[in-house]
């Protein structure tokens, strides 16, 4: 919240914000150093398309992760990588192995069953999360309907983030809850 605020402070002129946020930048927290980087306009490290406080928000745009408390997701952001497909790639087959959980960015993704879309997917959703639990094969591939980007989670990484943070359990638990009270 801090380095939103500074962020806004620096947008608006404020030299004290920007003064406050360059002084933020060695700061041993990892987190408060790229939120004062984005503050002060300072790129991010080569080759870094999101920094992990962007990761957060991002994934807190997410309905498996929307109630779950922002510095709970920092692990699971710095294990989050970005995975960009083009329009008709397909992303997972049905019947692969489910060894990743998905988070859309940007782009549209269809869910198709037996050849047929059953499903369209926006920004914010998330896919690819039943095989990560029950680690059965996929039950559907996941084909890009136009460019899209995702935050990709390896299951390993997931489920090692996971046993430390209740809190996501909990988004987990929920999301699927959710999903099951849907299709009854």
């Amino acid at each position: 919240v801090v380095l939103l605020a500074l962020d806004a402070l620096h947008r608006h002129g404020n030299c004290a914000a920007a003064e406050e946020g360059t002084r933020l930048l060695n700061h041993p927290e990892p987190l408060a150093g790229e939120g004062a980087a984005l503050a002060t306009g300072r790129p991010l490290p080569e080759g870094q398309m999101y920094s992990t406080l962007e990761k957060i928000l991002l994934l807190k745009r997410a309905s498996i992760f929307d109630k779950v408390n922002s510095e709970d997701l920092a692990a699971l952001a710095r294990v989050a990588t970005v995975a960009v497909y083009a329009p008709g790639q397909t992303i997972v087959r049905e019947g692969d192995a489910g060894d990743a959980l998905f988070i859309i960015v940007r782009g549209s993704v269809g869910v198709v069953h037996d050849h047929q879309q059953v499903a369209s997917l926006g920004p914010g959703e998330p896919f690819g999360e039943m095989a990560v639990l029950d680690r059965e094969p996929r039950s559907a591939s996941a084909v890009a309907l136009e460019e899209t980007e995702v935050l990709w989670i390896g299951s390993e990484e997931f489920y090692e983030v996971l046993h430390e943070q209740v809190e996501l359990a909990e988004g987990v638990i929920r999301m699927l809850s959710n999903r099951r009270r849907g299709a009854t």
